[in-house]
């Protein structure tokens, strides 16, 4: 297996390329510094995977994923990062990226990633997985960081608009109180919007009613136990059910299929 290690910082490199190499059946192929060169070397080398960093200079990891994925499908790419917020990992596995690992996984740990990797599946640290669903889970919080300064800029217009129809005599907790009912309101909107969107495009590929219903639980992090609870169905139907799913999505595993789910809101 030919392993690609792209990291501006030459020390990452180095511990990498002298850690893995020792691994059966890896052969480290060569080193680049940012994405560019990493664009190149895998034009010249065709690693069967590349080990990426995000942010280095010239081009980032983001950036040159998309590229070689473009040029050459077969590479796996695995990112290799210190950043786990949430947006940068849906850069990157919309980019094309099939895992996302911290730099802080061990070595053996690491090796046994990216030969899954290699295998099919897709390989997310668990750190990464809970960011990835923790919006579901924390209703309030995932809108949090679903707002924006537009939606704060409505929140203000609102306020303006109540202040000139005679609410200046309110106090500032009940105007602000009212503004936040405001902004949850529309956050709320969107997000259902969002949803909908996903499960239409899932109905459009054969989905059943049913089997959208434990895409999204299967999205939330649920369990089957804990999706068959929600459904009042059995673990086996659920587990049965989940087989099909996978198989009419072309997907290999509940991973892919939150991914996918995830990266349909976007």
């Amino acid at each position: 297996m030919k392993l690609l290690i792209v990291d501006d910082d030459p020390l990452v490199c180095q511990s990498l390329q002298l850690l893995l190499g020792k691994e059966e059946g890896f052969q480290i192929i060569g080193t680049a510094s940012n994405g560019q060169e990493a664009v190149a070397l895998s034009r010249s080398e065709q690693p069967d995977v590349i080990l990426m960093d995000i942010q280095m200079p010239v081009m980032d990891g983001i950036e040159s994923t998309k590229i070689i994925k473009q040029e050459a499908p077969s590479i796996h790419i695995m990112m290799l990062t210190t950043f786990k917020d949430e947006k940068n990992i849906r850069l990157a596995l919309t980019a094309g990226a099939e895992g996302y690992l911290l730099k802080s996984s061990p070595i053996d740990k690491m090796a046994a990633q990216i030969r899954a990797l290699v295998a099919g599946t897709t390989v997310l640290d668990p750190d990464v997985l809970r960011i990835i669903i923790e919006p579901t889970n924390e209703p309030d919080k995932g809108m949090v960081s679903r707002s924006n300064v537009g939606l704060a800029s409505r929140g203000n217009d609102v306020m303006t608009s109540q202040t000139n129809e005679g609410l200046a005599g309110q106090s500032n907790e009940e105007l602000a109180s009212r503004t936040n009912d405001v902004m949850t309101s529309r956050a709320n909107e969107g997000l259902a919007s969002q949803v909908n969107d996903v499960m239409t495009s899932l109905s459009n590929q054969g989905l059943t009613k049913r089997e959208m219903d434990i895409v999204e639980l299967v999205a939330q992090g649920l369990s089957n136990k804990e999706i068959g609870e929600q459904l009042f169905i059995g673990d086996g139907t659920v587990r049965n059910t989940l087989s099909i799913i996978l198989d009419k999505l072309e997907l290999r595993d509940r991973t892919q299929l939150a991914i996918k789910y995830w990266q349909g809101k976007q």
